[in-house]
């Protein structure tokens, strides 16, 4: 019951949390930030929502947050809570890490650290457009447990109970590491166009892969960013993207991203574009339309809506 508490309530902490954040004026140890919402359709009754918030202070410093929650086709809900800081060292070099403790279907819990660092290398050679590196590593340990009730001392048979509950318990507990590395580039062109490509690489450690990811699969689909989870626990994943904003108070993007899983070598191919549109004293609405093709198309729409202050 606590726990079902916890995962209604802690989603409403923090948009109280950012509410007040927001309504901070700028100044002070505060430097500005923001706020956004995102809300995801796909088929057979698939919902998203993913509520994110970053607050800047000074001496290069900042905190982000967020909250997703996802609920699939099978019924089965998954939550994420993730937060974490960063700090700016200088115009060409940033730091940042992410702690997070995501709620999986089948009773899976999931606890992430991610630290990660971004390169501006074009100024080394005093480039017109910026160069940007980014690496990142992530270690993430998927559990499961189920509760093995005591056995009675004076009681054989309990014993023995216990004893086959124990057995059972063991069969279908789940402690599984993943190790993820993650490289990428962005860089800018001429005419307000951009491009970016980015690389994971991914191992694993522990025991019951199969299981875990089966159980994980419960939900059809997932964003990128929920659990690194295309079709299956990944092995690694490719990506690239080109972005423009030669329209004024619009971007545009398009992309596209190969992921292979893990447990079989099955490949799944994702691509998608979006729009955004910046409105009204830093208001932000967009859009963003993606299809991943694993045997099957599988639609998925997110739209959204953010604030900078």
């Amino acid at each position: 019951m606590f726990q079902k508490k916890l995962l209604y309530t802690a989603p409403s902490i923090i948009v109280l949390i950012l509410t007040f954040v927001a309504a901070v004026p700028a100044s002070g140890s505060i430097k500005g930030g923001g706020i956004g919402f995102d809300l995801g359709y796909a088929k057979e009754g698939y919902l998203s929502q993913d509520l994110k918030g970053l607050v800047k202070f000074g001496g290069g410093w900042s905190v982000s947050g967020k909250a997703a929650h996802i609920k699939s086709a099978t019924d089965s809900d998954s939550y994420r809570l993730s937060a974490g800081p960063g700090y700016k060292v200088s115009e060409a070099l940033s730091l940042g890490a992410i702690i997070a403790y995501g709620f999986e279907p089948g009773d899976v819990r999931s606890l992430s650290i991610s630290p990660s660092m971004d390169m501006e290398i074009g100024s080394l050679w005093l480039a017109e457009y910026m160069t940007t590196l980014s690496f990142g590593y992530g270690w993430t340990r998927y559990m499961r447990a189920e509760d093995v009730t005591a056995a009675s001392p004076g009681s054989s048979g309990r014993r023995k109970l216990a004893r086959t509950r124990a057995v059972a318990a063991a069969a279908s507990a789940i402690s599984v590491t993943q190790h993820a590395f993650s490289f990428g580039l962005d860089q800018e062109l001429p005419y307000d166009f951009a491009m970016y490509a980015e690389a994971a690489l991914y191992g694993y450690g522990g025991t019951d892969l199969a299981t875990l990811e089966g159980t994980l699969l419960a939900r059809s689909n997932t964003l990128t960013d929920f659990a690194s989870i295309v079709s299956g626990l990944p092995r690694n994943s490719f990506g690239a993207g080109l972005g423009c904003s030669t329209i004024k108070h619009w971007d545009f993007e398009i992309y596209s991203t190969i992921t292979t899983a893990a447990a079989d070598g099955s490949h799944t191919t994702s691509a998608g574009a979006g729009a955004a549109w910046e409105f009204y004293d830093q208001w932000k609405a967009s859009v963003d339309l993606s299809v991943s093709f694993a045997g099957s198309t599988s639609p998925l729409v997110v739209s959204g809506m953010s604030h900078t202050f």
